[in-house]
């Protein structure tokens, strides 16, 4: 099964990124106008929000204008483009976790793929992604993170195909 980036998704992210983008700017300049510590403050929260908003909005760019299949799951094993892990062979997956983080009244639900050997696919991320995906074992998750908020079909329909494909493997919710 293939699955695809969401024009319009991906155009929606891109948005509310700027928008974030802009508010960062924009704290930076009124961040003067407070004491010291909260000027200094304001700054450094800026500065860290504009490098990751914009890095969000470079990655949303990039997979705006991506043609063919982001994410494919089949007999193999799921190989997703965006993370650059290469093929995960079903026999090196121990289970797969359907997780949901909440954030600001929205749900965000990916799938959270457990390896034998975390290290193995962390390797292979870029810089940017490796970064982020350190942080998920902290958070209950794996490395090997896989979000849905911009393909297409979504997190359903590939649960159900990787219960075909992977039968079986556990799957928890």
């Amino acid at each position: 099964m293939e699955f695809y980036s969401s024009g319009k998704k991906t155009l929606w992210l891109m948005v509310l990124g700027v928008v974030m983008l802009a508010m960062c700017v924009w704290v930076f300049f009124i961040g003067g106008t407070r004491s010291l510590p909260v000027n200094i403050l304001c700054k450094t929260v800026s500065v860290i929000g504009v490098l990751f908003f914009g890095l969000c909005f470079v990655v949303c760019i990039r997979d705006w204008l991506r043609k063919g299949p982001v994410l494919i799951i089949n007999e193999e094993g799921i190989d997703d483009k965006r993370l650059r892990t290469g093929l995960i062979p079903w026999d090196e997956v121990d289970y797969i976790k359907v997780a949901d983080m909440e954030a600001g009244g929205h749900s965000n639900r990916f799938l959270s793929v457990h390896v034998d050997d975390e290290d193995k696919y962390l390797a292979r991320m870029p810089g940017y992604r490796r970064m982020f995906a350190r942080f998920s074992p902290s958070m209950g998750y794996s490395v090997v993170s896989i979000p849905f908020n911009t393909l297409s079909p979504g997190l359903d329909d590939a649960i159900a195909h990787i219960r075909e494909m992977f039968p079986d493997g556990e799957i928890k919710f």
